[in-house]
């Protein structure tokens, strides 16, 4: 199953939990993990060295009863890939800072549970659907909800923003200007004190250049896991993964095969 191809890829991978939400029948975790690739991944042969790799990855649970009934996942592996030289995306936007941790003292990993009142759960999840309402559904493209010095950790191939200026501009303006007919379905929102996530799908019709890819008028479905910190009714700080391959396979791109090919080129 999924471990066993991952482990295999990935053995012994470390993993450190950056953020974490929960309610009493969801949760969401936001970590990365170090480990060699030292196997092929989706089919995907590491580079000879078989090097030191950051894996970004996020997680979304659904509980029934003392069972996990659903579990949302998304790895970054463009960010993964473009580490060692499989570019499978164009130079991104931004330079990438990596997938960091919150610059809060709100305990470790934040936030900590004991000391969230439920006033500010409320208030930061009323702020967060806003956010993505207005930024996914709407089109506003303000971004109204981000602090002007927010820091939001883009997927591999988009970069690091560093103003709301620059998450507009480079992500959400090409977003919208390259989909028609966007849509989003949400298959969870989970906040605890002034931490939040979302786990949704976009839906629309390519019809403008993205990320390398002329329109090829197909719909395209793009997984998305997203976090936040948010304080003072502004959004600081969010991290974000695409599901990139998905999206791609619905155009009709694949982006395992671009990595394949990066690696027998310098195999």
């Amino acid at each position: 199953g999924e471990h066993m191809h991952y482990n295999r890829a990935l053995p012994d991978c470390q993993f450190t939990c950056l953020m974490r939400a929960a309610t009493e029948k969801t949760c969401t975790s936001a970590s990365y993990g170090l480990a060699r690739w030292e196997g092929p991944y989706a089919g995907v042969p590491p580079p000879a060295s078989k090097p030191w790799v950051r894996v970004r990855d996020l997680d979304f649970y659904l509980v029934e009863g003392d069972k996990i009934k659903i579990n949302w996942c998304i790895i970054d592996v463009v960010d993964m890939f473009m580490q060692v030289g499989y570019n499978v995306l164009p130079p991104p936007p931004m330079a990438t800072d990596g997938y960091l941790a919150p610059k809060a003292m709100d305990g470790w990993p934040p936030p900590l549970s004991a000391k969230v009142h439920p006033k500010a759960t409320a208030a930061s999840e009323q702020i967060w659907r806003a956010a993505l309402h207005e930024d996914y559904r709407l089109d506003a493209g303000d971004a109204r909800w981000w602090s002007e010095s927010m820091v939001w950790y883009g997927p591999g191939g988009v970069g690091t923003a560093h103003s709301s200026r620059e998450y507009s501009t480079h992500w959400l303006r090409p977003l919208h200007a390259a989909f028609s007919n966007l849509t989003m379905a949400i298959d969870m929102v989970v906040c605890e004190g002034s931490y939040c996530g979302a786990h949704f799908y976009l839906h629309g019709i390519h019809t403008g250049h993205w990320l390398g890819e002329e329109a090829t008028g197909k719909r395209v479905s793009i997984r998305c896991g997203a976090h936040a910190r948010i304080e003072m009714g502004k959004i600081q700080e969010g991290w974000m993964i695409v599901d990139f391959p998905l999206a791609f396979h619905t155009m009709g791109v694949d982006l395992f095969g671009r990595a394949r090919e990066f690696a027998l080129a310098v195999s």
